[in-house]
């Protein structure tokens, strides 16, 4: 054999493993394991399969037959809105919230005061599809919706309210709004929480708002304190009226029959009177003996008509 002949038949050889090796390999690598927090979707052909990948160990076509999408569904994402960029970042929140249209601490309230706010959202995926394949930069996007509403809630809103109970409302229409805007977009996002970290005046008016405020709990505090000295007193007040009023019903009770009870004795020693010998003398005696226990301090005079009419 030439040594043309040599050097192919050796050359044959690693090729011939090559083409053997190579095909085992692309179809290995469709194996894949799925983390037990995370789960995958999966496009074959570019359309997406009905049900996802759950945590274990999975076969799937090679690239580019399938192209899997890892994404963890139970996990809760935060984010900032209303921070500068020069401040340092919180520990867990994403850089997404210092970038952008973020326009700062200070937001401008209904009453034409400044207010420096700072808001943590809370955010998990509700759909997959939408929030791999629709949304380029969730972080971001959750901030640019939240601020958009909280800019406009805030300039329906007086500081005073924001500073004390107003503050739970307006988070409320914030998240209702904000999520409203996210799934128009179809961004497959769910809002789960948000909440204030920071509300205080610009440094210039902080001695001003304070006073406001502990001017604010010192109402709060009156209005308490008169709220509970109305619970108490009403209800004594009324039992003291319902006493009363019951009182003055046994005594009126207690009256008429007391005046019904005389009513029937002179009625009584009337008809037996009538029936005695001198009814007429003894009717004016009973007459003139009530008159004076009626009114005693009170001259009376007696005037025989029958003597007049004689004369």
């Amino acid at each position: 054999m030439s040594s043309s002949g040599k050097w192919a038949s050796a050359l044959i050889k690693p090729l011939l493993l090559t083409l053997v090796v190579l095909p085992f390999l692309y179809l290995l690598s469709g194996v894949r394991t799925i983390n037990a927090d995370e789960q995958a979707l999966v496009l074959r052909f570019g359309k997406q399969l009905a049900a996802p990948l759950l945590p274990g160990t999975h076969y799937t076509f090679p690239y580019p037959v399938d192209r899997v999408y890892l994404y963890k569904p139970s996990e809760v994402k935060s984010v900032v809105v209303g921070i500068t960029n020069h401040r340092p970042y919180p520990q867990g929140i994403q850089s997404a919230s210092y970038s952008g249209s973020n326009v700062g601490v200070e937001f401008l309230a209904g009453d034409e005061s400044i207010i420096e706010l700072e808001m943590n959202v809370q955010y998990q995926i509700k759909k997959p599809a939408g929030y791999l394949f629709r949304t380029v930069d969730a972080d971001r996007l959750v901030v640019i919706a939240c601020e958009t509403v909280l800019t406009s809630e805030m300039a329906r809103s007086r500081v005073d309210d924001i500073l004390t109970s107003g503050r739970l409302i307006m988070l409320t229409k914030v998240k209702i709004a904000a999520q409203k805007m996210l799934e128009d977009m179809e961004a497959g996002i769910t809002i789960i929480a948000v909440n204030l970290s920071r509300a205080v005046p610009p440094a210039r008016v902080a001695d001003a708002f304070k006073d406001v405020a502990s001017a604010l709990e010192d109402k709060d505090r009156l209005i308490n304190d008169a709220n509970g000295l109305y619970s108490q007193v009403i209800p004594e007040t009324r039992g003291e009226a319902i006493q009363i009023t019951q009182e003055a019903l046994a005594d009126k009770n207690g009256a008429i029959k007391r005046a019904q009870g005389e009513a029937d004795r002179f009625k009584r020693t009337l008809a037996e009177l009538r029936q005695t010998k001198d009814a007429e003398l003894s009717v004016l005696r009973l007459y003139l003996e009530s008159m004076e226990s009626i009114m005693p301090n009170i001259r009376k005079y007696i005037i025989d008509t029958d003597s007049e009419q004689d004369k």
